[in-house]
């Protein structure tokens, strides 16, 4: 029993250390007595410097961490070291990372994980809330300048929108790419039933569905389409819209976005399960069968359920 208080003694002499601060801020080590008399050769780090007595230096064994490099200072009779601590480290072992600006908490230099109140985070960086939709970079909430947007947006000219990024070639005659606010549409002529129609928009790449109709300034811009010479003598398109055969109503298109505008012929909704405009019924909503060959429409750019997550960490 006496043997192992002895050994605690001796680990406890060796491992407790006390700091003093000297005239100009920094830290030195200030050995027991113990350690004074019985070890003189260990060195002893502190809060911001660590000592070695004469026979040794203070940066023969250096303690930076992360790639820190070691200077050794003189501190009277002393022998005393000090980090030098790279880009996005700091403190006194060079142990802590710097997070950037408005970051509160980051797992490695410059990339941050969680953004301080008031600001959002996006790719790594913490940005203020912008009032601008899709603008990832602004002077705050009340601005209406943006100076950055989100991957697949534009910045206009006048840095005041951000504007959904379309395929070359959208707005030129016989594409059959259009483009109306952040949303970007391909016209099929070819015919294909609901979910050909709809397979064949997926595979256009990320965010396309058939199309979803929101209000009816969207409605009256594909109509404006589907009415020009080009398409005139086409009677009917699918668009995103369907349900289950035990469903009553249409609550969801496609593309995940709720259903929050209709406009359906005189005759009302209907028994199909598939809808679709009609050119004879002022290409007004008519429901179908999912299996009737159409023309159609696809559309890119409502946000994806990952999309909706993300922005909502954001805020």
């Amino acid at each position: 029993m006496r043997g192992l208080t002895y050994i605690l003694v001796l680990v406890s002499a060796i491992c407790y250390v006390r700091g003093k601060k000297t005239k100009n801020g920094e830290y030195t080590e200030k050995n027991d007595k113990m350690n004074k008399t019985s070890n003189n050769d260990l060195c002893r780090l502190t809060t911001e410097e660590y000592e070695c007595n004469k026979r040794r230096g203070a940066c023969k064994i250096n303690p930076c961490l992360n790639g820190g490099t070691c200077t050794q200072l003189k501190r009277g009779m002393k022998s005393v070291g000090k980090c030098n601590c790279p880009q996005g480290y700091n403190g006194a072992r060079c142990e802590k990372i710097v997070c950037g600006d408005h970051c509160d908490q980051c797992n490695e230099p410059g990339k941050c994980s969680k953004c301080n109140y008031g600001y959002r985070l996006h790719m790594g960086e913490c940005h203020a809330r912008c009032s601008i939709e899709h603008c990832s970079k602004c002077d705050g909430p009340e601005s209406n300048m943006c100076y950055e947007c989100y991957t697949t947006f534009t910045l206009s000219a006048d840095k005041t929108r951000c504007i959904r990024d379309c395929p070359e070639g959208t707005g030129v005659e016989g594409t059959g790419l259009y483009q109306h606010g952040d949303f970007c549409y391909q016209v099929f002529e070819q015919k294909a039933t609901y979910a050909e129609a709809n397979s064949i928009c997926m595979a256009l790449g990320e965010k396309y569905d058939l199309a979803s109709v929101h209000g009816c300034e969207e409605h009256q811009f594909l109509e404006s389409i589907l009415a020009s010479a080009a398409y005139k003598d086409i009677q009917n398109w699918w668009i995103g819209l369907s349900k289950e055969g035990n469903q009553a109503k249409f609550t969801t298109w496609g593309d995940g976005s709720p259903v929050d505008y209709t406009y359906w012929t005189l005759d009302g909704q209907g028994d199909g399960n598939c809808v679709g405009f009609d050119r004879y019924e002022g290409y007004r909503f008519e429901t179908a069968d999912c299996m009737d060959a159409f023309s159609f429409v696809c559309k890119k750019g409502v946000p994806t359920m990952a999309d909706l997550a993300a922005y909502a960490k954001m805020e």
